[in-house]
């Protein structure tokens, strides 16, 4: 083709299938396309302009960065490198208020006819304006109803909101659509992912392969699936090719560390490590990865330091995340929006430059499990070092992290109220829906099956010390075994409780579950209706203020699906003020649980940690006013 055209000629074609490509939401084989037009016209700026819009779709900042620069250098406009980075401001989030008013301005200006809606959506969803992503999707909606532009960022819209059924729905239309649409196929590998359905997500990462080769997504995917199933064989082949470049990209040189870590081989992991940046990176994953590596090489002060790295930088996300909820209730607070900005314009800095989070050092020589290696790589952060739930991000959670070390755990399927393994793996699994304690899908079963052990352990030293601390204190005469004994009475799990068979839902069984509903007394905290009461003041075994459960609106603690409810009412949740209906019949609980769910609706409201705290806070406070 270039001996048909000529250089001048074959640039131009190549630009235009890139540009074909990326109306379909093939972003990479627009990318290959890119490339063949920059070996035909090196001094084109507009070709690497176009690659900056690739690579911001891509989320490689690095690459971004370079692209514009090369564009600038190559004489491209200032004023159109400017828009390029006035967009990835906002598809950031990071904009100053009545910024959208300039989207009908820049919507002419776009790389594509998606590209600034798009970007206003992504950015509305990373800075919580969900009320404003929904208000520019219906109008984007309106203008290009079957767009897979469109769909795939409703789905996103749907999964900030926790909704994972309605997402899935609009990435596969978004696919139905354009079969060839990378994102949408991305997202819709990370729901199955999400759900342990790793077969089907491999497939969707295929997908895109199939007719995106040089997919540096779909190989990180792929070989992320891969070695979770375990064949790190062909994890490891689908990211030799990217792995084979001088400079291989960040998160193939990741993988493979992660592959060589698995395979036993600490030395290619560290080397690997090194390739990807570890020295310079924001990247939380690779960090994590990183204390698992100095931990199984028993460096324990390096491990801590590197987790320093992690609590530090997660300690300022979650405060900006703080600060623009309070800019979200009240959005004339000065000195809000004048700490955000800095702390904002402070860690960007520091990812532009590259440098390394300041990190503390430690004197801790204790060995790391690989149970503890997990825990303080995944859950000290939160819990603390020693599970107390004290961590460096706790003060900006609520309900506060629990305290692992005696609180009663809340989700469990034992008539006694003591966890089984299984049941602290399901809720490290599937997160604790309306909290902050998230899902750790992305952990194989080997792994959750250690944290949780490691988090049993914590609850029966923890058990143990606080009953040594009360013989000492009645100064009763202390003996181990009397103590361990007790421990483990306490912490043995008693009788399951066994799910019948619950079957589908009736409008009988509905009429059913609504007396024993009302016999049960559920309306004193849920309200008639299921969507609460505005009067309760109740508090769990830490003395937190918590509320009762929107059934309508918000999202079920231990699961939406029928057995876990059924678990809810018999077992209750311990330690909480929602008690145990034991006393049911099996009839009868199956009953109450047709009734629950039917209360439900989607879609499920997402509150923040401030919003949490501000309605049980409140409302006990007001509780409290009333009673003097």
């Amino acid at each position: 083709m270039l001996a048909v055209f000529g250089p001048a000629g074959y640039s131009r074609w190549a630009k235009q299938a890139a540009a074909e490509r990326l109306q379909e939401g093939a972003i990479s084989e627009a990318c290959r396309h890119l490339r063949q037009a920059a070996w035909a016209a090196p001094r084109d700026g507009e070709i690497d302009l176009m690659s900056a819009f690739c690579d911001r779709q891509l989320r490689q900042v690095d690459r971004w960065q370079a692209a514009l620069q090369t564009a600038r250098q190559k004489g491209v406009p200032q004023s159109q490198v400017e828009r390029e980075k006035e967009l990835y401001r906002i598809q950031s989030g990071n904009w100053p208020d009545g910024t959208e008013s300039r989207l009908a301005s820049l919507a002419g200006e776009g790389m594509t006819t998606y590209d600034v809606p798009a970007a206003f959506v992504a950015g509305c969803l990373a800075s919580g304006r969900t009320a404003l992503a929904e208000r520019l999707l219906d109008a984007w909606s309106a203008d290009c109803p079957d767009d897979a532009h469109v769909a795939t960022m409703r789905g996103r819209y749907w999964e900030s909101l926790g909704d994972v059924r309605q997402a899935r729905t609009n990435y596969e239309a978004a696919i139905a659509r354009s079969p060839r649409h990378e994102l949408a196929h991305a997202a819709l590998a990370a729901l199955f992912e999400q759900d342990d359905q790793l077969p089907q997500s491999l497939r969707q990462y295929a997908a895109i392969a199939s007719t995106s080769p040089t997919s540096e997504i779909a190989a990180v995917g792929a070989a992320r699936i891969l070695r979770k199933m375990g064949d790190l064989d062909r994890a490891q082949a689908i990211l030799e090719p990217f792995a084979r470049a001088e400079e291989p990209p960040t998160k193939v040189a990741a993988d493979m560390g992660r592959i060589a870590m698995e395979r036993g081989d600490l030395a290619g992991a560290k080397r690997w490590f090194g390739r990807a940046g570890l020295e310079r990176t924001y990247d939380v994953e690779l960090l994590m990865s990183a204390v698992r590596l100095e931990g199984i090489e028993g460096k324990s002060a390096e491990a801590e330091q590197t987790f320093q790295r992690i609590a530090s930088l997660g300690d300022r996300v979650t405060r900006i995340r703080e600060l623009r909820i309070r800019l979200a209730v009240d959005p004339q607070d000065p000195a809000a929006a004048e700490e955000a900005e800095k702390l904002q314009q402070s860690l960007q800095a520091e990812m532009d430059a590259s440098e390394s989070v300041p990190a503390k050092g430690a004197d801790d020589d204790e060995g790391f499990s690989p149970g503890r290696r997990l825990f303080v790589l995944h859950c000290a952060a939160c819990h603390g070092l020693d599970g107390s739930g004290n961590g460096l991000a706790s003060r900006h959670l609520f309900p506060p992290p629990r305290d692992l070390r005696w609180e009663s755990n809340r989700l469990v399927s034992t008539r006694n109220g003591a966890p089984t393994v299984d049941d602290t793996m399901a809720v490290l699994r599937r997160g604790i829906p309306g909290t902050s304690m998230s899902a750790y899908a992305d952990l194989n079963h080997d792994e959750l099956r250690l944290l949780s052990e490691e988090s049993h352990r914590l609850r029966r030293e923890g058990l143990r010390q606080r009953l040594l601390a009360v013989l000492k204190s009645q100064e009763e005469e202390v003996l181990e075994s009397e103590v361990q004994k007790s421990v483990d009475l306490l912490t043995a799990p008693g009788e399951p409780i066994v799910v019948p068979h619950l079957g589908d839902s009736s409008p009988a069984s509905v009429r059913r579950g609504q007396n024993v509903y009302a016999e049960q007394g559920c309306a004193k905290c849920h309200g008639e209706d299921g969507a609460g009461v505005g009067d309760q003041s109740w508090y769990d075994e830490r003395g937190f203020a918590v509320r009762a459960r929107d059934l309508v609106r918000e999202p079920y603690k231990g699961g939406q699906d029928a057995a876990s409810v059924y678990l809810r009412i018999v077992a209750g949740m311990p330690g909480s003020p929602h008690p145990s209906s034991s006393g049911l019949s099996p009839e009868q609980a199956a009953d109450l649980v047709q009734f629950c769910l039917s209360l439900s609706r989607e879609p499920k409201e997402a509150l923040t940690d401030y919003q949490r705290a501000i309605l049980a806070a409140g409302q006990a406070y007001l509780a409290a006013i009333r009673t003097k």
